[in-house]
């Protein structure tokens, strides 16, 4: 039987892996950061590879999305791993679907599913709670990369 430090652990990651995806989804930056250490590594390993380090790096990045499209990430299969007392890694896939954003009215036209991403996680405690410390975010499918029909 695994040790209630243990369960409290995991919940605190899944939490992590949950905002990250809200504060995408909503657009919120500050929510969005406030799952990564202020040292953070987030590396995108597909397309144009690049390695983000650090809020400020992260922030930019976050607000060069694309503001025209309105996207959902369905956060799927989270398993954390506790590795210690203070360090963890998680994996989970999402599943990210997509509409013109228009002018913000809901609903919106459903264009169909983005990607499929994976992410692999280190998170470590900090004096500030638990936070990610390191995010590899993989696209496992792509609909641009798929041949024309």
């Amino acid at each position: 039987m695994r040790s209630e430090d243990e369960l409290l652990i995991e919940a605190a990651c899944r939490k992590l892996m949950t905002r990250y995806c809200v504060g995408l989804d909503t657009r919120d930056a500050d929510l969005f950061l406030s799952v990564f250490s202020a040292d953070a590594i987030w590396e995108l390993v597909n397309d144009t590879p690049r390695t983000l380090a650090g809020h400020d790096a992260i922030r930019s990045y976050f607000e060069s999305r694309q503001k025209k499209v309105f996207n959902l990430h369905l956060l799927q299969n989270p398993l954390v791993t506790v590795t210690g007392p203070t360090e963890a890694e998680g994996y989970c896939i999402a599943l990210i679907v997509d509409g013109p954003w228009g002018d913000g009215a809901l609903p919106v036209p459903l264009r169909g599913t983005e990607m499929v991403t994976e992410y692999r996680d280190r998170f470590e405690l900090r004096p500030e709670g638990w936070r990610i410390v390191r995010r590899t975010m993989r696209k496992l499918i792509d609909k641009k990369s798929a041949p024309p029909a």
